[in-house]
């Protein structure tokens, strides 16, 4: 498992890396194509996105991916055993309890999300608690758990947020000039 572990953190970070030398490629692109005699504008931009869109995907890929969801936060008033489940599979994971969000939809459906155990948020569709049996939830969670204690929600997170933001640059680039 240590092993699982280590190499998911080697992943993110090459990850990180490739995502900024194609945020690079994209400024040096647009630079050539369409900005020649900017003074470097382009890549200054592009550079500039290197450095923060890293960063945000690293620390707040979690909220985004909350946000951009419809997700909630919960407690265990609203529902009991959402959060009941949630805290004996951390206990017996070893890691801390994340928070938990609720998603208004009623497809069946939960995910993972943060950095690392510590930073780490579960969600899930109205759906699946209102659909699923106990026993059905608690695999669903565990399996979202997993992800957690292994930091592929830490990878699958900065990819999500870092693919958007590549797919929105390149977009803005191609549209500025059209």
């Amino acid at each position: 498992m240590y092993s699982h572990i280590t190499a998911n953190k080697r992943r993110t970070w090459t990850l990180i890396g490739i995502a900024v030398a194609v945020i690079l490629l994209l400024g040096y692109t647009y630079e050539q194509l369409f900005a020649r005699g900017a003074g470097g504008a382009g890549i200054l931009f592009a550079g500039a996105l290197a450095v923060i869109l890293p960063f945000v995907s690293y620390f707040h890929g979690d909220r985004v991916a909350l946000w951009t969801s419809g997700a909630r936060p919960t407690t265990k008033r609203e529902h009991p055993q959402f959060v009941r489940v949630v805290e004996n599979l951390a206990i017996t994971a070893g890691i801390p309890t994340p928070a938990m969000y609720v998603i208004p939809d009623p497809a069946i459906n939960a995910f993972a999300t943060g950095r690392d155990p510590e930073h780490a948020s579960v969600a899930v569709t109205t759906g699946a608690l209102e659909q699923l049996g106990p026993q059905e939830l608690e695999g669903v969670l565990a399996h979202e758990l997993s992800h957690v204690k292994n930091y592929d929600i830490r990878t699958m997170t900065i990819v999500v947020v870092l693919v958007g933001m590549i797919a929105l640059l390149g977009d803005l680039l191609l549209r500025a000039r059209l």
